[in-house]
């Protein structure tokens, strides 16, 4: 059995240093070519890393508002009416009210009980 010099095993170790920070620059600065072919209709467009963050931040703001709605969908069957103000929702001090991505408060209409994020009406 050989043994490796410390040449050797200094060589293999920069090797894969250099493979592991190519694959970094692929992240960070370069989108996957399927990424381009499809029409976006969202996300930053410059980075893949930057796409996946603005796809989770949505997420987010539609998980948001679904537990909103549940939460108003719930006080309408417990007392036959919509909440006049989201306060009156039980468990409102636990509940995010603002977009996770813009920091927008989510409006709050009491006359149909919808709720929707400023930055995406279409949610």
């Amino acid at each position: 059995m050989r043994r490796l010099l410390p040449a050797q095993s200094l060589v293999s170790l920069l090797v894969i240093v250099l493979i592991v920070a190519a694959l970094v620059v692929l992240l960070f600065f370069f989108q996957p070519s399927s990424a381009r072919r499809h029409i976006r209709t969202s996300g930053t467009g410059e980075t893949a890393l930057g796409d996946a963050l603005q796809k989770a931040g949505e997420v987010d703001c539609l998980n948001n508002l679904r537990q909103w709605r549940l939460l108003i969908q719930n006080y309408r069957a417990e007392h036959e009416a919509l909440p006049t103000d989201l306060r009156l929702l039980p468990g409102y001090q636990g509940w995010p009210s603002t977009c996770p991505i813009t920091r927008q408060p989510y409006s709050y209409d009491p006359s149909t009980g919808s709720i929707i994020c400023p930055s995406h009406p279409n949610f």
